[in-house]
């Protein structure tokens, strides 16, 4: 399968801070600077002047985003078709074909040309060019002819061009990207941006003069077609890329709204997030703009540490405006969400008039309304009335508490603000079930008005109801008999209930004592009393009419009106009647409930009031979020609770703002604002990067430097060691590591040295250069020693060679570095660079050797002389060297003639002893190969095996066969054998014995994981297998049993040659689910590992990806080896020991217990056992030895597992008692009983539909045919996709898949054709009534797709239907294999054909197939539209027929564009898309002609039975 790219980021970047253009420049053009005049003088790129000369450098930092065009939000153009080539010109001789700019007219000319060819655009239809313009005249030249060649033949209008180079200058690589980058901005803007210093035109150039071409001096606007960009490098690439432009006119009424903006950003710092908001201010509102903020933000940005968001809306002046906003520090913490919902109290008159203006609380409450209309009750006037006294019916206070509870709820589910808790107060409780979903909107709203409607008919005493200022604790004992507390609020905070006049009389009696106490709103209804019990039969009655299903709770809702020791019985865990009407018997537990609530959490009032804030705050602390999303009698209720959901972003969550607004139809449109430069980089973190400064220039002819083999610019010294190995290519002697090979490389690729010559040779060696020499010099001939283009060295001959003595193995400072040391004085004398100071050397002298070491810091005193440049450097007062340094000049370039000497040969031995007198070895050795022939092996064909992958215990109590548990021990063997073979010995003790040596052969070639199994002795630490007749209980053995198996022959036996006291190690424990999924953490503790310690990982089953495989490679490591996996699964249930698994060392072990997992550690000198359970009924029995570790772990695991191990303490032991019910073993791949190598005779099958799992090569017993057709291409349909992947099958296909198919027949003859099912196989037996040849010009590729959507549409049009020629036909999507089907026949008999398509590039791929297809015939099918097309176009009248695959609104809007005489709309299942054809994978997508109107083979029996009918009229092809 081809993998595609969807989306890529593509960047250049040039910044450099010297002048050092192109260093990698071609030779022969020597300084790039001077000869092709590159750069110019004044400071102007005159990009197309005649007297340009040559541009200004720039630095760049470019990026493109590229996506595809469904997925973008944005779009400035769409690339048309780009491509690049190098400069070629076989009219050119390659050594006169110039690089850098320039570039041959012709050489351009079948370039461009070539291009346009391959786009299928004509260079005519270009309106602008952007050229490269480099500003070199002979360049610009080349390119203007070429470009009036190309885009200008037949053009009627001048062409207008540009370059950016003119406009910022050169920026190398970063040239084609900056162009590629104004030609957006112009799409973006609408103009072209005019050229800069563009005076004098070229009169050399034709198209010039013709004014066929014109340079664009003014900003010139354009249509935002076809632009074309021109790139080249100075090293001879060309790019051409054609772009053609996005224009959508902007039309922003489509997004108003009535309320304001709220806008949520993200940034690195608070002023990042701040530079954002003032930039919204400044500006008119966009709401495009707003939207891709939203979509930018609608989920964390990792690295983001500010947060802030603002509420946007225009003034009457048009000016935009903050409503409100806030910019703060995020900590980048997930906190808990807790959603409070409150009860009486928190209403008020107009508490819902404004949230009416948020659509998605107004669609709330108008399903409330029909809900309550039938009751006669008007929710509406309940929200929005203004007069309070609309509250004093209790009901309206119910219901209208319940409505806007709703909304709210509504909004923020809307804004995906999920609760990881939810608690109410009181009546908030149906609230809390809404949120918890146990209850429908209507099941809430009706709940209320029950609980109001009983509170109203029934008869209470005239009770009353007070807020106190102390928590339930204090107030408990002060109140009077009458008086109960009926709500807990909080530690400060209760609500008392009783009879009017008691309750009176007890307020005052609290204030006189200070305390504060005041009467609430309660219509003289003494609620969650004992005053209200009557009403408890009649609430049920109406709630039970109402919760006729209630719904369990879940662990999200916390509740306040059960005690927390009742939660776990049955009446507490459903929201049922009984539920809700306990809640208004007795007292609100508030206070005991939210103790549950962390100090972190972000609280959420949802109540038409913050009602309960102030106890919030004063009871869980200050490090809680609290967030009202409404306020009695704020001024905008919208604008206060935007606020607060901007609050929320603050906090950690990620609300999706962008639902409260109409929904943003990307692409923008043009003249969106940009948002890239509203990006700010946080600068507090320091980044190290290379700093390319100035040398410090020194005018002063003494210069002392510092020189450490630790130094990144002298780490070369340690390569230079006396009496070693040296490579002389690869020794680098320069302070420039990165231009080493310029300073120091050879003019040509070899110096001509005598042989006798020592003192030049020495030099030449000491240069570090690649060094031949040669004594057959002829006359004429002279060797100069030239040290790069800049440098050259001569050596006198006179100079008597120094003596002088360095220890052997000694780190020395290369003569050439010392050299290079005084040639850099001698330039930052001059106030230059050192590659731009040529220098020669003379009577150059080296007196001593400097010695470096790891620990010395070298200190070298550089002294030139600035009048006869003698110079001298010394080390600790000692002369280190001595010679004369001059600038060199051409002129007065000295030379060393060497005299030709009688012809001598010089053998390697005699070079490398010359060396090795002189204190240096060259050690070099090799190989010769010569005639190599490479063949290849061929892999014998091994058949396709099916295995299976069971759990298999170590000490099983069924009987195995014996293939079978030879296949699990060798895997044991090899997931833990270091050296990837398996070494196996067998003694046979009598003729009779079966060996086993055969089958573990057999064995190990089917194993993926072995490589060869030879034979050799067993040693310790190997395995070994024994056959035992019986079970034998032996007490003191050299082996470790690891396991143990019945077979036929005995038991099977899998033993270790290793005791319990070779363990001796520490051991690392693994075990946090979080660690144990985080395989670099593994490996990083792994990598930490000393080797004698160990490491267990505990996972359970499935383990994560890729551990199992890792843990097993490390297992088979020669170093830190001592890896364990242990994997608790749930499948097998056997007795086994515990004890007998701590000494087999496996890489992996399971254990499997139905509802135990352990854990083991190793600590010390012994094995320590901690054991988790799951379940107090099971245990297991191990013992912990002394050891301080120990103690360690039992204290850590107390609280999990004190509850299920019993712990005695004796003679300094700890014991652990616990039973054992599980088993120890683990997962292998076993002998399948059905394996089965992949044969001709079998058929892709699937036992169960919908799980991949279950496909299959099932083998088919057909009778043996020459009538058998060979298959080469299977059709694969939309049927056979659903039934692999979902649950759809049908009993009559037994599970195969495909119809349709292509091949050859027993006669070799090319055929196509259908059969019911099964065709995706190697051969089929074909229908003969259903069978066709394939036409000489079709491929049988293409030939698979045809039969199926032909024969679907002849179903479709001759037996669903009467289809007439000449008829009217609306064919829906027609592009799908169907669709192409039917228009093809319906045009072929004349009919009027209306079709509809999803894109434009749909339209023209059906008016490439079908040229007779009207344009105004085609219309979109992802809306209506289609149906007014179709209705103009035919006057009225509609089709005659339709053929449809849609279902729903859409499907009925079809059968209104039927004719007035008949109808005929065909319902069908073939996919909407084009054909996908995989390239010879012998599978080829084509429609299902399943459809769900009738069964899934009755396609093929019509067919089948309509090609009996034309058969006996002699007309077989009436299907063409």
């Amino acid at each position: 399968m081809s993998r595609r790219l969807f989306s890529a980021v593509a960047g250049t970047s040039v910044m450099e801070q010297f002048s050092i253009l192109f260093p990698d420049f071609p030779e022969s053009v020597g300084n790039p600077e001077e000869e092709l005049g590159v750069l110019c003088d004044d400071g102007k790129s005159r990009s197309f002047d005649k007297n340009a000369g040559g541009a200004v450098r720039a630095d760049a930092v470019n990026c493109l985003f590229l996506q595809k065009a469904k997925n973008a939000k944005r779009i400035y153009s769409k690339v048309v078709y780009l491509k690049s080539s190098y400069t070629t010109d076989k009219a050119v001789d390659s050594k006169e074909l110039k690089f850098g700019p320039v570039r041959p007219k012709k050489c351009l000319i079948e370039f461009w040309n070539d291009f346009y060819r391959e786009a299928n655009v004509s260079p005519q239809v270009v309106e602008y060019v952007e050229a490269y313009g480099s500003a070199v005249p002979e360049a610009d030249r080349a390119e203007l002819d070429a470009i009036g060649e190309v885009f200008c033949k037949g053009k009627e209008d001048p062409l207008p061009i540009g370059s950016v180079i003119s406009n910022i200058g050169h920026t190398e690589a970063a040239s084609g990207v900056s162009a590629v980058t104004k030609v957006l901005l112009a799409y973006h803007s609408g103009q072209i941006p005019a050229n800069l210093y563009y005076e004098t035109p070229h009169d050399q150039v034709q198209a010039i003069c013709d004014g066929q071409i014109q340079v664009v001096v003014e900003n010139q606007t354009f249509s935002r077609t076809y632009v074309a960009i021109n790139s080249h490098s100075l090293s001879g690439i060309n790019c051409h890329i054609l772009l053609h432009g996005f224009h959508k006119k902007k039309d922003l009424e489509k997004y108003k709204t009535s309320i304001p903006r709220l806008v949520t950003l993200s940034g690195r710092t608070e002023s990042s997030v701040s530079k954002i908001i003032h930039q919204l201010k400044a500006q008119p509102l966009d709401e495009e703009e707003i939207g891709l903020l939203h979509n930018i933000h609608k989920q964390d940005i990792q690295g983001h540490l500010a947060r802030g968001y603002a509420v946007l809306t225009t003034n009457e002046e048009g000016q935009t405006v903050s409503l409100a906003e806030n910019c703060d520090y995020y900590p980048d913490i997930r906190r808990p969400v807790w959603f409070v919902y409150s009860g009486m109290g928190s209403q008020w008159a107009g508490m819902g008039a404004q949230l009416l203006r948020i659509p998605i609380f107004a669609n709330a409450i108008e399903k409330c309304r029909r809900v309550l209309e039938p009751k006669g009750v008007d929710l509406i006037k309940i929200l929005v009335e203004p007069d309070k006294a609309i509250y004093d019916n209790i009901l309206n206070s119910f219901v209208g508490i319940a409505a806007v509870q709703i909304g709210l709820t509504d909004v923020l589910r809307e804004l995906n603000v999920v609760p990881d808790n939810i608690i109410g107060h009181s009546v908030g409780e149906l609230g809390c079930a809404y949120a918890d979903g146990c209850f429908t909107a209507e099941e809430m709203i009706l709940s209320a008005y029950s609980r109001g409607l009983v509170s109203v008919k029934t008869s209470f005493i005239r009770g009353a109801m007070a807020a106190v200022g102390l928590g339930y604790k204090d107030m408990v004992g002060l109140c009077p008999p009458e008086i109960e507390v009926a709500c807990h609020n909080g530690p400060e905070s209760s609500t008392i209930s009783g009879p009017a006049d008691v309750m009176r009389a007890f307020v005052q009696e609290l204030t006189a004592k200070g305390i504060f106490a005041k009467e609430v709103p309660c219509s003289n209804i003494a609620y969650h009393s004992r005053y209200i019990a009557k009403a408890g039969p009649e609430l049920l009655k109406y709630l039970k009419e109402v919760i006729k299903d209630p719904k369990p709770r879940s662990q999200k809702w916390v509740s306040t009106s059960v005690p927390r020791d009742k939660w776990d019985e049955p009446e507490a865990k459903y929201s049922s009647a009984e539920y809700h009407t306990n809640n208004l018997l007795r007292s609100v537990l508030f206070e005991e409930t939210s103790r549950l609530i962390p100090n972190n959490a972000v609280v959420i009032e949802i109540a038409p009031h913050g009602l309960l804030q102030a106890i919030l705050k004063r009871s869980l602390g200050p490090n809680c979020v609290h967030v009202p999303l409404t306020r009695r009698g704020h001024s905008d209720s919208v604008t206060f609770l935007l606020d607060n959901i901007g609050k929320l972003y603050q906090a950690g969550l990620t609300p999706q703002v962008q639902a409260l607004y109409p929904k943003i139809s990307f692409p923008v449109s043009n003249g969106t604002p940009m948002l890239s430069h509203l990006v700010e980089w946080m600068h507090t973190e320091k980044w190290p990067l290379p700093k390319y400064a100035e040398q410090n220039y020194s005018k002063s002819g003494r210069r002392t430097i510092l020189v450490s083999v630790h130094d990144e610019e002298y780490k070369y010294i340690k390569g230079n060691v006396k009496d070693a190995c040296v490579n002389i290519r690869n020794e680098r002697a320069s302070k420039y590591p990165a231009r080493s090979a310029e300073l120091l490389k050879l003019r040509q690729p070899r110096v001509l040295v005598p042989s006798d010559d020592k003192r030049l040779s020495e030099v030449i060696f000491y240069c570090r250069f690649h060094i031949q020499i040669q004594s057959n010099l002829t006359s004429d001939k002279r060797a100069i020693l030239g040290v790069s283009p800049n440098m050259k060295l001569a050596i006198r001959k006179s100079v008597e060679e120094p003596q002088r003595s360095t220890l052997l193995g000694a780190i020395i400072l290369s003569e050439a570095g010392i050299l290079v040391l005084v040639w850099e004085t001698l330039a930052m004398m001059m106030e230059n660079k050192m590659v731009k100071v040529p220098v020669q050397f003379c009577d150059v002298r080296f007196d001593s050797d400097v010695v470096a070491s790891d620990d010395e810091v070298l200190v070298l005193d550089v002294t030139i002389q600035k009048g006869s440049g003698q110079f001298e450097v010394t080390h600790r007062r000692n002369i280190v060297a001595s010679g004369c340094i001059r600038r060199h000049c051409k002129e007065n370039m000295s030379t060393v003639v060497i005299e030709p000497v009688e012809e001598e040969y010089v053998t390697s031995s005699e070079i490398y002893k010359m060396f090795h007198l002189k204190g240096y070895s060259y050690r070099c050795g090799g190989v010769s190969m010569q005639d190599i022939t490479l063949n290849d092996v061929s892999q014998p064909e091994r058949p396709t095996v099916i295995k299976r992958r069971e759990f298999v215990p170590y000490h099983p109590v069924e009987t195995f066969d014996v293939n079978t548990v030879v296949h699990v021990f060798l895997q044991i063997v090899a997931e833990n054998s270091s050296d990837g073979t398996i070494n196996a010995v067998e003694f046979v003790m009598s003729k009779d014995e079966q060996p086993l040596g055969d089958l573990m052969k057999i064995v190990s070639n089917e194993l993926t994981n072995l490589q060869k199994v030879f034979t050799k002795i067993i040693n310790k630490h190997k395995f070994i297998i024994s056959i035992e007749e019986n079970e034998v209980q032996v007490t003191k053995s050299p082996c470790v049993e690891i396991a143990a198996i019945k077979t036929s022959i005995g038991r099977l036996i899998l033993a270790k040659m290793q005791t319990k006291e070779e363990i001796n190690e520490d051991t690392f424990f693994i075990a946090a689910p979080e660690d144990v999924a985080n395989i670099s953490f593994i490996e990083h503790t792994r990598n930490n590992l000393l080797p004698t310690q160990r490491l267990i990982v505990m996972a359970d089953m499935p383990p994560p990806s890729g551990l199992l495989a890792l843990i097993s490679k490390w297992k088979t490591e020669q170093e830190k080896n001592k890896i364990n996996l242990i994997i608790t699964d749930t499948r097998t249930n056997s007795d086994c020991n515990i004890k007998e698994q701590l000494n087999k060392d496996l890489a992996v072990m399971t254990y499997s217990n139905k509802s135990t997992g352990v854990i083991i550690k190793f600590f010390g000198d012994v094995f320590n056992l901690v054991l988790i359970a799951r379940a107090h009924s099971h245990y297991f029995k191990f013992i912990i030895q002394r050891c301080v570790s120990s103690i360690l772990v039992l204290a850590l695991y107390k609280d999990l597992i004190m509850s299920c191990i019993s712990l005695s303490i004796s003679d300094n032991k700890y014991q652990v008692i616990c039973e054992p019910q599980g088993s120890w073993g683990c997962e292998y791949y076993l002998p399948s009983n059905d394996d089965q190598a992949i044969s001709p005779t079998t058929r892709m099958n699937s036992t169960a539909p919908g799980e991949n799992e279950s496909l299959s090569c099932m083998e088919v017993h057909e009778n043996a045919s020459s009538k058998s057709v060979q298959v080469q291409y299977a059709g694969l349909t939309h049927y056979d996709n659903l039934k692999a992947a979902t649950a759809t099958s049908n009993a009559s296909d037994n599970g195969l898949y495909c119809m349709d198919y292509s091949g050859l027949n027993s006669r070799g003859e090319r055929v196509m054709g259908v059969v019911a099912s099964g065709a995706l196989a190697p051969s089929v037996m074909p229908d003969e009534d259903l069978l066709w040849p394939v036409p000489e010009h079709w491929t049988l590729e293409d030939a698979a797709t045809v039969p199926q959507p032909y024969i679907h549409a002849f179903y479709c049009l001759n037996i669903r239907s009467k289809f007439q020629d000449g008829s009217r036909i609306l064919v829906h999507c027609g592009t799908g294999a169907l669709g192409q089907a039917i228009i093809s026949i319906a045009l072929g008999v004349g009919c009027e054909v209306f079709t509809t398509v999803s894109s434009a590039r749909d339209k023209q791929f059906l008016k490439s197939l079908f040229p007779d297809l009207e344009d105004n015939h085609i219309c979109s099918c992802r809306d209506v539209s289609f149906e007014h097309v179709v209705m103009e176009q035919t006057n009225g009248e509609g089709c005659a027929f339709v053929v449809s695959c849609l279902d729903g609104e859409l499907r009925e809007l079809l059968i209104l564009l039927k004719s007035n005489y008949t109808l005929r709309a065909i319902k069908s299942t073939s996919p909407l898309a084009s054909d996908v054809v995989t390239h010879r994978a012998q599978v080829i997508n084509s429609p299902s002609p399943r459809a769900r109107a009738y069964p899934a083979n009755s396609l093929h029996c019509e067919i089948k039975n309509i090609m009996g009918i034309c058969q006996q009229q002699n007309d077989r092809n009436v299907i063409r």
